[in-house]
């Protein structure tokens, strides 16, 4: 069901068109500079494959149709100090008030932890629709990471399409489509760069006069990659440096299989975007992404589309990017 508190918070939502690319376009030019990061890589425009299905297991089937790029809130509704009223966002909401009927709608975002009891990393995952009654049905597949002391998270399914204080997600009209397909493997570059942050940067690179803007997920088939979650209650001292909030975070390793759900853009329009945000729901582990740890033997196999439309909602009126968080393992 929809959610009772789906209609609380009605925000300024402004939009952007976005650079549109052809697929095979966008395919030789990851191809190309990917290879650079990855000592193998194999990128291609295919039909998606259902994404409801093993071993993906989302919510919603497809990437295509009507596609957009949700920013909502921001970074500093969090940090350095909470904001309070904190915003409640729904999902289904904002979905139903850009015109999509039927949507899938997935990313990275904080949990409405008005319902949860605690704030938490929240990995939502939902698609709805609307029948020919008018009633809307909703498919939870959401799941977040809450800590439940200082050296343990446990993974929690929510029912909710609320979302509170920021959120980041790729929404589509849940259609078959064509998508590109990134196999990579074997990371080369020793930076510790993630697949995410490659392909944003990348794309800024060779298209630096277009906004482009990215969305879908990625399965890690082999492999370790590096985590944040966030401790069940706001820090009691202010986040306002990198070192402050490395302290309150905490980090961890997690296992393939684990899906990524990817959000990214290239350019931001002077909405103040969060440039990229990847939330991982695996088998009892998940959290914030950062990039692998396991060089030599991971493997990711990517499924992503391009979004034809920004949407930011409740922009802060300071930068959304306060400070840049980077893992204790000093990479990205």
């Amino acid at each position: 069901m929809e959610s009772k508190m789906s209609s609380i918070r009605s925000l300024e939502m402004k939009t952007y068109d976005l650079d549109q690319l052809p697929l095979d376009e966008l395919s030789s030019t990851l191809q190309d500079h990917l290879s650079k990061f990855y000592g193998h890589v194999e990128v291609s425009v295919v039909d998606c494959p259902d994404l409801s299905k093993e071993p993906f297991n989302l919510a919603g089937s497809g990437l295509g149709g009507k596609t957009a790029l949700a920013d909502i809130g921001g970074v500093p509704y969090l940090m350095p100090v909470p904001y309070h009223p904190a915003p409640i966002y729904s999902f289904v909401n904002l979905g139903k008030r850009m015109g999509f009927q039927d949507a899938h709608l997935m990313g990275a975002a904080c949990v409405p932890f008005q319902i949860t009891g605690s704030i938490a990393e929240f990995m939502p995952n939902i698609s709805y629709s609307i029948d020919e009654t008018g009633k809307t049905l909703v498919n939870h597949g959401s799941y977040y990471s809450e800590m439940v002391d200082d050296k343990k998270y446990i993974m929690r399914p929510l029912a909710s399409d609320c979302t509170n204080t920021l959120a980041n997600v790729f929404i589509s009209e849940n259609k078959p489509s064509k998508v590109i397909k990134i196999v990579a493997s074997k990371r080369v570059d020793k930076r510790g760069e993630s697949l995410t942050v490659a392909i944003r940067d990348i794309l800024r690179i060779a298209y630096p006069e277009k906004a482009i803007s990215m969305g879908g997920m990625f399965l890690v088939r082999k492999g370790k990659i590096y985590i944040h979650v966030m401790p069940n209650d706001f820090s009691k001292t202010p986040c306002d440096t990198e070192e402050k909030a490395n302290e309150w975070l905490n980090f961890f390793e997690a296992s393939a299989p684990i899906v990524g759900l990817v959000t990214l853009h290239s350019k931001d329009p002077g909405f103040n975007l969060r440039d990229e945000h990847t939330h991982c729901i695996g088998k009892g582990e998940g959290g914030h992404y950062h990039h692998d740890t396991t060089p030599d033997t991971i493997e990711y196999e990517a499924y992503l589309n391009i979004a034809q439309q920004i949407v930011r909602v409740d922009q802060p009126v300071v930068g959304n990017e306060m400070l840049k968080v980077k893992s204790k393992a000093g990479n990205h």
